[in-house]
């Protein structure tokens, strides 16, 4: 289950390293109010599973987007990661789903007539979610780029470039 309390958050956060902690707790604004709606629906959730388990998680927030929208960046973004870890695997369609405001489905009560996606949207939540993890894949980008590229890959990439130039300069050789 994800737990959204502020102990559980608090440890949480005591676990991120200083980049992503920065970007997680940039927005901090929370309503009480919304936080007790999105913890009590995910503790009924949590423990789904099998078919339609994502479907039912996705119909949660589209009635709720107003308040996952009131919770704090480090909230959303643990929810995200939470959906992401289910035992079920999110599909390129549920991704869509949540993080695209235009992109339509069929929400419970919803007929998908002639494989129509539905009516519903997640229009206002969509935008949200989609900046919180803007925000983090550019604090995560750096990182990722110290891994990738050390002053080794560096020279090898560097030397290899030239090389390249060199070989296709006329006059030297080269095309």
């Amino acid at each position: 289950m994800v737990r959204l309390d502020k102990d559980s958050m608090d440890k949480w956060m005591m676990l991120l390293p200083g980049d992503l902690k920065g970007v997680v707790q940039e927005q901090t604004d929370c309503s009480e109010e919304s936080l007790k709606v999105v913890s009590d629906g995910l503790g009924e959730l949590s423990s789904l599973t099998g078919d339609g388990q994502v479907e039912r998680v996705l119909d949660f927030v589209y009635r709720k987007q107003e308040d996952f929208a009131n919770l704090d960046r480090a909230r959303r973004i643990r929810f995200i990661a939470w959906m992401s870890g289910r035992p079920h695997s999110l599909s390129p369609k549920h991704l869509a789903i949540l993080f695209d405001p235009k992109r339509r489905y069929a929400a419970a009560g919803e007929d998908e007539e002639d494989g129509d996606a539905g009516d519903s949207t997640m229009e206002k939540i969509a935008p949200v979610f989609l900046q919180d993890v803007v925000e983090l894949m550019q604090a995560l980008g750096p990182r990722a780029a110290r891994t990738i590229f050390d002053g080794e890959t560096l020279a090898i990439v560097a030397t290899a470039g030239f090389e390249m130039a060199q070989k296709s300069t006329p006059g030297a050789g080269g095309v």
